[in-house]
C-alpha cells in the first residue's frame, strides 16, 4: 500500500469520493493522477469505501478513514452489530485479540475505560491506529503484535478479552468449526481465562449450539445476533466456573435501529409442549425471527406465547389473537388452499406473491416454475404441512 501520508492528501481524498460509484476495473486500468499513490491502491480505496457506506455508514462519514485490503474490510464487523455487542458488557479494561479494521475496537471504546487493540498485521495496526485518531479516540492503544506475544507482557486480569478467532484456512477457504479457526478455542481457552475474567466469543453463525457448549468451558450466555432476518453471528460469554444454567438471548435488528429480542435459559428449550392445531382462516400466522429459529426453542416460544404449532417440523404458529410483541414476523390468514394441482393453477397461477416454505416436499423455485408465479406484490403465501400431514397454502397479509 501506498505510504498513509499520500492517502490522506486532500486531492487524492477528494479524488476517491469523486469516483466512489466509478468502475472499478477503468480505475486499475488507467493511470494515476498521483505520482506517490498508485491505480491499484486508488481502486482499493475507492472500492471499500463503496463497501462502507452501507456497513460502516458513521466511518463512510467521517474524513481521513483509511480503508485496508478488501479481505479485512470484509471480515469485519458490521457497525450495527459492533455497536450491540459493545452495548451487552462493559468495564475498565478490555483487550479486542483479533483486532482486524477494528470495528469492534471503536466500538467497545465507547463502553470501556481504555481498550487494547491487537494485530499481528503491522500495517493494518498502523491503519486502526490512523483512524482512531482521526475519529477522536482517545483510550485505544494497538499493538502490532499476536494475542500470545501481547498477553505475555501483561501482568494485570483484564475485565473482558474479545476474540474472533478467523474464520479461513491456510487456502483461504471459509471454515465453522471452533477447531479449525485460529486461534483454536476448543483448546486454549484456558490460556485466556488465566489473563482475563470473562471471554467474550464471536462465532460463525454456522456453529452449532450445543457443540459450542461442549467445546467452550463455563458458558455463561450465548447471544444470536441476526440483522434483517439474517442471522450474522453468535456470541459467547465465557466466565471462570461452571453454570448451571446458560442464559441464551436472541436478537434482530433492524436497519431503522429497531430491535427484537426474547431471552430464555437452556433449560427452557427441553420444555414438551404438544398443543399442535389445524390453522383457521382468520386466525393470526406467527413465524418466528432467524435468531429464534438459530436457538432452537420451537416449544418453548410456543408455550410462551400461548401458540398452537402447526406441526412439529413446520415451525410455524397460529392463535386468535395478535401480538405484536412476537420476535418475527406477524399475518393475518385469508385462505386455506388444499395442495391439489389444478387448485393451485386456478387460484394462484401467473399471480405475484411474496412465497416461502416451511416443511414442504417443493421447493419454492420450483413451485413458482411450475404455476408461472411472480415475486412481489402484496400477497404472501407459506407452503407448508399441518399435524394431520395436510399439506397447504396460507394465502396471507403481512401485519408487521
Amino acid at each position: 500500500m501506498a505510504n498513509l501520508k499520500s492517502i490522506l492528501k486532500k486531492e487524492v481524498q477528494d479524488y476517491i469520493d469523486a469516483n466512489i460509484n466509478a468502475d472499478i476495473t477503468r480505475i486499475v486500468l488507467s493511470k494515476p493522477p498521483f505520482t506517490d499513490v498508485d491505480s491499484k491502491t486508488l481502486a482499493q480505496q475507492v472500492e471499500a469505501k463503496r463497501k462502507a457506506k452501507s456497513k460502516l455508514p458513521s466511518w463512510f462519514k467521517s474524513q481521513k478513514i483509511i480503508y485496508p485490503k478488501n479481505i479485512n474490510l470484509q471480515q469485519s464487523s458490521s457497525e450495527l452489530t459492533a455497536n450491540y455487542k459493545a452495548k451487552q458488557i462493559n468495564g475498565q479494561r478490555i483487550a479486542d485479540l483479533t483486532g482486524g479494521f477494528g470495528i469492534d475496537t471503536y466500538a467497545f471504546s465507547q463502553s470501556f475505560s481504555k481498550v487494547d487493540h491487537v494485530e499481528r498485521n503491522s500495517e493494518l495496526s498502523e491503519i486502526v491506529q490512523h483512524n482512531m485518531d482521526s475519529l477522536n479516540v482517545t483510550n485505544v492503544k494497538c499493538h502490532a503484535a499476536t494475542a500470545e506475544e501481547f498477553l505475555k507482557t501483561q501482568h494485570e486480569k483484564f475485565d473482558y478479552l474479545f476474540i474472533d478467532p478467523s474464520r479461513r484456512d491456510a487456502s483461504q477457504n471459509k471454515v465453522f468449526k471452533l477447531q479449525d479457526c485460529e486461534p483454536d478455542l476448543s483448546r486454549e481457552l484456558n490460556f485466556y481465562l488465566s489473563k482475563s475474567e470473562k471471554v467474550y466469543i464471536k462465532t460463525s453463525p454456522l456453529l452449532d449450539l450445543e457443540l459450542g457448549i461442549q467445546q467452550l468451558e463455563n458458558v455463561e450466555s450465548i447471544t444470536i445476533v441476526a440483522v434483517q432476518n439474517e442471522v450474522k453471528e453468535l456470541l459467547w460469554l465465557v466466565g471462570q466456573e461452571s453454570q448451571k444454567d446458560i442464559n441464551i438471548k436472541t436478537v434482530n435488528i433492524k436497519t431503522n435501529g429497531t430491535q427484537e429480542s426474547f431471552d430464555f435459559n437452556r433449560s427452557d428449550k427441553s420444555i414438551e409442549f404438544s398443543n399442535y392445531a389445524e390453522p383457521q382462516k382468520n386466525d393470526y400466522l406467527y413465524e418466528p425471527n432467524a435468531s429464534i429459529m438459530k436457538s432452537g426453542a420451537f416449544q418453548y416460544i410456543s408455550k410462551y406465547f400461548n401458540l398452537r404449532k402447526l406441526e412439529v417440523n413446520s415451525h410455524l404458529y397460529t392463535t386468535s389473537k395478535k401480538d405484536q410483541n412476537f420476535p418475527g414476523r406477524l399475518f393475518k390468514i385469508n385462505q386455506i388452499l388444499d395442495y391439489k394441482p389444478k387448485l393451485i393453477k386456478k387460484e394462484l397461477g401467473g399471480k405475484k406473491l411474496n412465497l416461502s416454505a416451511r416443511n414442504f416436499p417443493i421447493k419454492v423455485e420450483d413451485f413458482k416454475k411450475k404455476y408461472k408465479i411472480k415475486d412481489g406484490g402484496k400477497t404472501y403465501a407459506f407452503l407448508t404441512t399441518t399435524i394431520s400431514q395436510r399439506k397447504i397454502i396460507l394465502i396471507c397479509d403481512k401485519i408487521n
